[in-house]
């Protein structure tokens, strides 16, 4: 059983890896709200600060996207997982 310690150690490194990589990342909760963007993700989608994490990922898909987003949430809640997704997504000024 992992101490509080390690915990702590190992959650810390999930912060640093995922603040400091230079690929967007993003985690959701199961109504695809964003848990969680790094700051990297937030630059690409010119969101500031807390605005861009208020959002749900259907929020800011394009619409010739929400197709393929419905039929991953189906995929991601049958099989736990999706694979080869790719979606547009739009920025906050409103370009793809």
């Amino acid at each position: 059983m992992k101490t509080n310690r390690s915990i702590l150690k190992a959650e810390a490194e999930h912060g640093d890896v995922f603040n400091q990589t230079p690929c967007g990342c993003h985690t959701l909760d199961a109504r695809g709200r964003f848990i969680e963007v790094n700051g990297m993700e937030l630059r690409w989608l010119r969101y500031a600060g807390k605005s861009g994490r208020e959002k749900k990922l259907a929020d800011i898909v394009a619409p010739a996207s929400r197709a393929a987003l419905k039929k991953a949430y189906a995929a991601l809640r049958k099989n736990g997982r999706v694979q080869g997704l790719e979606l547009e997504w739009v920025r906050r000024d409103g370009t793809p």
